[in-house]
C-alpha cells in the first residue's frame, strides 16, 4: 500500500469520472478516511491487506494488557515511558514545593523528546531531496509504460 491521498487528487476522483466517463488508474493503491470509512481506489475484487497505524487515547494499560483510560487496579501500569513518567513527577513535585526545576526540567524534556522521536516512524529520507524540473517534473512522469 502507498501513501494516503494529498488533498489534490479529491477532486479529481470525485468529479472527473462523473463528467467525462473516463478514470485514470496507475499501479498504486490509494485510500482516505472520509466520514470513519476508508475509501480506496482503485477498487479490487480481490482480498487485500491494508496496514494502518493510529493512535489511542488510552494512557494505562492491565495486567491483562489491555489499553484504557484511567489507573482502576493497583496492578495496572502506563504505556509511557518509565524514565518520563518518574521525571514528570518530579517536575511536577519541585514546581509545587517552589524548588530550581532548571535541571530537572532539562532531564524531562530531553528524555520526552527521545521518548516521542522512538514512538513514531522516521521519515524517508532522500538523497536528492530537491527534485529539478528541468526536463521533466512529477506532473508528467506517467504510471506505467516508461519505455513501451
Amino acid at each position: 500500500m502507498n501513501v494516503p491521498y494529498i488533498p489534490v487528487p479529491y477532486p479529481y476522483l470525485d468529479f472527473i469520472p462523473i463528467i467525462t466517463g473516463y478514470i485514470s488508474t496507475g499501479p498504486r493503491i490509494r485510500w482516505r478516511i472520509l466520514g470513519n470509512m476508508f475509501q480506496i481506489w482503485p477498487p479490487y475484487n480481490t482480498k487485500e491487506y491494508l496496514g494502518f497505524e493510529y493512535r489511542s487515547k488510552g494512557w494505562a494499560r492491565s495486567a491483562t494488557g489491555a489499553v484504557k483510560n484511567s489507573f482502576t487496579a493497583d496492578n495496572d501500569t502506563t504505556i509511557f515511558d518509565d524514565t518520563v513518567m518518574v521525571l514528570g513527577t518530579k517536575l511536577k513535585y519541585f514546581q509545587i514545593k517552589s524548588f530550581d526545576t532548571t535541571a530537572l526540567q532539562q532531564d524531562y524534556f530531553r528524555y520526552l523528546n527521545v521518548a516521542k522521536a522512538n514512538d513514531k516512524g522516521a521519515p524517508n529520507l532522500s538523497f536528492a531531496p530537491y527534485p529539478t524540473k528541468v526536463l521533466i517534473g512529477y506532473a508528467n512522469i506517467p504510471d506505467t509504460g516508461y519505455g513501451t
